[in-house]
């Protein structure tokens, strides 16, 4: 039990973004796909924080999530809502 509590604590709570970070990234996204740009993109997984290297490839706006191409030829499929922060390369 003691062992569950320290990994709980460990845990990072999801930060709410305002209007204004959400349109950032907005913006970053844009111009990766339109322009073939390669960003960073930060994430919440899991109670943590990862982040992703690569180019938006395609944007699914029913199922709100973006495509990244990386270096390797691999891909991601990224939740919208995963995405606390974008930033250029």
């Amino acid at each position: 039990m003691l062992r569950d509590l320290w990994e709980e604590q460990k845990y990072i709570e999801k930060p709410i973004l305002d209007e204004q970070a959400f349109e950032e990234i907005g913006i970053v996204l844009r111009d990766s796909h339109n322009y073939t740009l390669e960003i960073k993109l930060t994430l919440w997984k899991n109670w943590c924080f990862e982040e992703v290297t690569g180019i938006v490839g395609q944007v699914d706006y029913q199922l709100k999530r973006i495509r990244i191409d990386m270096e390797n030829d691999d891909m991601e499929y990224i939740l919208l809502d995963s995405i606390t922060a974008a930033e250029r390369m």
